[in-house]
């Protein structure tokens, strides 16, 4: 009987030989015949290609390039040691990955000075007081531009997470508090929500008393939802509010008291929520590891330290490839 040792290596193996396949068929040097071989190596189990589709993603993911990593063109893999290719995958990777990261964030950043009233940059937080005598809890890499007028006392969200004590409509102030993101817009009908955005959704936790949720999805308006406090919902333009579900709040607000808390949460989650709070990105390597649960709680101002306990942890390994770009596997 193979051993959970000689497991665990075996799938080692084929993530590091699906890693070569995406880095040698993304070089203006690939073949028809590499195309083909690679094919047939896909075909030899489901695992196989399992490995190569997640190669293939992280691939993209760190690049943030088109289908092609067309900047390998002037390389070439060789057919050495399981261990060299291990490490030619990790120095391409590194030296693609770090410089378009690095010429993302920049852009990233100038876009949002340019747009921004209020922003924090990576592990920053920040509270604001406006005009009509509201607060905002701006958490890390967040920002946001105030849209005030006679009809609205209206915030964009520009980017990230915040939490927003919306002053009451009382007195000579009747207009509505308005709240809106990249895939809709939240109307305060209380007092405490957080909003955060997505790469593809928007998403409302209410904190205190209720909110009212609407979105313009492309081919119709979608009926406006009511969320009440404990209650949390993701909505975006395509196909409008999702379900509404019970939350954590204790949980969902740990931030704004300096910790992450996580229970029984995919690494993988966890990880995308450490990269909120550092500068540069976190990638893991193993598609075995990313469905880790992890259960714990990391201080903020210790997300790197943390990192290296949870690896510890589940018995992985880290390596600091450049300052934007950090392997777990």
């Amino acid at each position: 009987m193979m051993s959970a040792v000689s497991i665990m290596k075996s799938r080692e193996d084929l993530q590091a030989e699906a890693a070569e396949w995406v880095v040698r068929l993304g070089a203006e040097s690939a073949t028809d015949e590499d195309r083909a071989a690679c094919v047939k190596w896909k075909g030899q189990s489901a695992a196989h290609q399992a490995a190569f589709d997640y190669a293939d993603r992280t691939w993209r993911h760190l690049a943030m390039l088109d289908a092609t990593p067309v900047a390998v063109q002037s390389l070439a893999i060789q057919p050495h040691t399981r261990r060299s290719r291990r490490v030619q995958w990790l120095g391409l990777a590194a030296c693609f990955a770090g410089l378009a990261i690095v010429l993302f964030l920049q852009f990233d950043a100038l876009r949002t000075m340019v747009m921004a009233d209020y922003r924090t940059g990576s592990g920053e937080q920040r509270q604001i007081s406006l005009p009509d005598g509201s607060t905002v809890f701006l958490n890390t890499a967040s920002a946001i531009a105030l849209r005030f007028d006679d009809h609205a006392r209206r915030v964009e969200l520009l980017s990230g997470e915040a939490l927003f004590v919306a002053a009451p409509k009382q007195g000579s102030e009747s207009r509505p508090f308005v709240v809106t993101g990249g895939e809709g817009s939240v109307r305060a009908l209380g007092t405490q929500f957080i909003v955060r955005r997505f790469e593809h959704a928007d998403e409302l936790t209410v904190i205190e008393h209720s909110v009212e949720v609407s979105v313009d999805r492309h081919t119709q308006a979608a009926a406006p939802v009511i969320v009440e406090a404990g209650q949390r919902v993701r909505y975006d333009g395509r196909s409008g509010p999702g379900s509404v579900a019970d939350v954590n709040i204790e949980q969902v607000t740990s931030w704004q008291r300096g910790r992450l808390l996580f229970d029984r949460m995919p690494l993988a989650e966890v990880i995308a929520e450490i990269n909120r709070y550092r500068r540069g990105r976190i990638v893991i390597m193993n598609s075995d590891l990313a469905t880790r649960r992890v259960s714990g709680v990391v201080m903020i101002d210790k997300v790197d330290d943390s990192l290296s306990i949870i690896a510890s942890e589940l018995g992985a390994r880290t390596a600091s490839l450049t300052s934007y770009l950090t392997l777990l596997y």
